[in-house]
């Protein structure tokens, strides 16, 4: 029987994460600004990106409810699988949801298509998670609720056991 009990990698790999996400100016200004020009809107000198984590990046599934206020998020879903006696095969799911009064951007793309870009840009073929580069695995659209709507992105990660 195998035992899979390392997975102190796993509280790490998600700070990779988070720290990746809101150093990203584009990712941030996205997340921050609801207007259809949020590329355009500069962020106050002062502004603490570490804010976003748990209020609009989040390292697990969140789901927004119908009564929030328009806001775009990042959330996550984190899986592991054996593969063989030292290895464990896993998946990062990124999961983009947004408010769909702010959908529609300036860009010629919906919001939580620039950002599907964005992550796609910071992490597929990255080598800070796991051995080997981390290379796509899936993409979809889907449906929260009546208000919100989003995208998810995922890639495959290969780590010692």
């Amino acid at each position: 029987m195998i035992e899979i009990s390392r997975f102190q990698e796993l509280s790490q790999n998600k700070n990779i994460i988070l720290m990746k996400l809101i150093e990203s100016e584009g990712i941030v200004k996205c997340l921050v600004n609801n207007e259809s020009n949020f590329l355009d809107i500069h962020l106050p000198d002062d502004f603490d990106r570490t804010s976003l984590i748990l209020s609009k990046v989040y390292p697990y599934r969140f789901v927004p409810t119908p009564q929030m206020e328009p806001q775009t998020f990042i959330t996550m879903k984190f899986g592991y699988r054996p593969n063989g006696m030292t290895f464990k095969n896993g998946s990062i799911y990124f999961y983009i949801i947004s408010h769909n009064s702010l959908l529609k951007t300036k860009y010629d793309m919906l919001r939580y298509d620039y950002l599907v870009n964005k992550i796609d840009e910071l992490f597929n073929s990255s080598r800070d998670l796991g051995i080997g580069k981390l290379p796509f695995y899936d993409m979809d659209e889907f449906v929260v609720n009546e208000n919100y709507s989003g995208v998810y992105i995922a890639y495959k990660t290969t780590e010692f056991q």
